[in-house]
């Protein structure tokens, strides 16, 4: 089995089909819904068979080297079904856009600014450890001073 594209009747990608290892081509697929609106005739009245709509077709023919998570991630080709190959669907500006390199400046304060808070977070650590070490050498200073006293008495 493979993964194959599906696309709607103008060609935009839909989404992916597994289908036979073997499968190379172009078919259509049909729409769930045949409801279509039309007026009443005669040749309704007489049950006349409706034809099924096509929804869109299966595409056995590959994207183009290096595009497939291009392709399923941003919809970003089109299936063309005269010359049966796949083309840009996207404009030079959504292209631009997608493509875009992420604000680095804003990317880089947020982790400075993370880095600046566990900073904070570790001199606190480091100023209540010298805290309760300083109380510790205070209490060792006092019994040290008693046992002195109790010594000369």
């Amino acid at each position: 089995m493979k993964a194959v594209a599906k696309v709607n009747t103008d060609g935009l990608y839909l989404g992916e089909k597994l289908v036979d290892d073997a499968f190379n081509g172009v078919v259509p697929f049909y729409s769930d819904n045949l409801e279509q609106e039309f007026e009443k005739t005669e040749q309704d009245a007489a049950d006349v068979p409706q034809e099924p709509v096509i929804a869109g077709y299966i595409v056995g023919v590959p994207f183009p080297e290096g595009f497939s998570a291009y392709v399923t991630e941003h919809k970003g080709f089109r299936f063309n079904l005269e010359t049966l190959s796949w083309e840009e669907g996207l404009t030079v500006e959504e292209i631009a856009e997608l493509t875009k390199p992420t604000n680095q400046v804003q990317d880089a304060s947020e982790v400075v600014g993370q880095q600046l808070a566990e900073l904070k977070i570790q001199a606190m650590q480091q100023t209540q450890l010298l805290a309760s070490m300083g109380a510790e050498l205070a209490a060792t200073k006092l019994e040290l001073i008693n046992l002195k006293g109790a010594n000369q008495s």
